[in-house]
């Protein structure tokens, strides 16, 4: 059996109150044996290390709410913005659509790819 890894493009919804867009683009080369479907969860430590954040410029994109909350937790001896930015934007866990496309190469081969949107987990009452 060939092993070769999946990439996926993992489309991280963040709240409102953290960032001023309403999601985040992770691409991850996804070693695991099988993909996951609608309904259930990938945690975050599964695509965190993969984020680009000096690329993606998460930073300039935090609310105003977000950078005072970020300033405090830094002020009372938080480690980082990474840190932070886990703790209190990666809540997205639960897989609400997957789909597949493909890319054409320069050599007429295509490669499939996923596309796996990721938002908070419902509320149940």
């Amino acid at each position: 059996m060939i092993n070769k890894s999946v990439k996926v493009e993992f489309c991280v919804r963040v709240a409102a109150n953290i960032l001023k867009v309403a999601s985040i683009r992770v691409f991850v080369n996804w070693d695991f044996p099988f993909l996951p479907r609608v309904g259930e969860f990938v945690e975050p430590t599964i695509w965190f290390p993969y984020l680009d954040f000096r690329n993606q410029k998460i930073e300039e994109k935090l609310t105003a709410e977000a950078k005072a909350d970020l300033q405090e937790y830094l002020n009372v001896g938080g480690d980082d913005f990474e840190s932070w930015f886990f703790d209190n934007a990666c809540r997205s866990e639960h897989v609400v659509m997957v789909s597949y496309y493909t890319d054409f190469k320069d050599d007429d081969t295509k490669e499939v790819y996923a596309s796996i949107v990721l938002d908070a987990i419902p509320e149940t009452t």
